[in-house]
């Protein structure tokens, strides 16, 4: 999202499964909802289906997580905005299958 800030990055290959992760935290100088719309809006775009669900926010605060889905591959992606604050941390897992492997929903 215009404007992130990374704040870490992992990648890692697992070998029972033959897929590749890749873990990103971010900060965003944005309210929490409209991070949700733009990652959303972005993985719609990309042909992702997507699934939100509202996460349990601290009081005042907002809390959202996204399932995407398509083939061999799968994004989470969390956001996170405290009452208080004025940035929402985000973080997306990425998982890519090997063709023929496909991956559990």
């Amino acid at each position: 999202m215009p404007g992130d800030n990374l704040l870490r990055q992992e990648v890692a290959w697992d070998g029972p499964t033959a897929s590749w992760s890749v873990i990103q935290a971010l900060d965003v100088p944005a309210r929490g909802g409209t991070v949700a719309e733009y990652y959303t809006h972005v993985l719609r775009s990309h042909g992702f289906a997507v699934h939100p669900t509202a996460g349990a926010p601290d009081p005042g605060g907002y809390a959202r997580l996204l399932h995407a889905r398509k083939t061999h591959l799968h994004v989470q992606v969390s956001v996170r905005q405290a009452a208080s604050e004025l940035v929402s941390r985000v973080r997306l897992i990425w998982r890519a299958w090997e063709a023929g492997r496909g991956g559990a929903w």
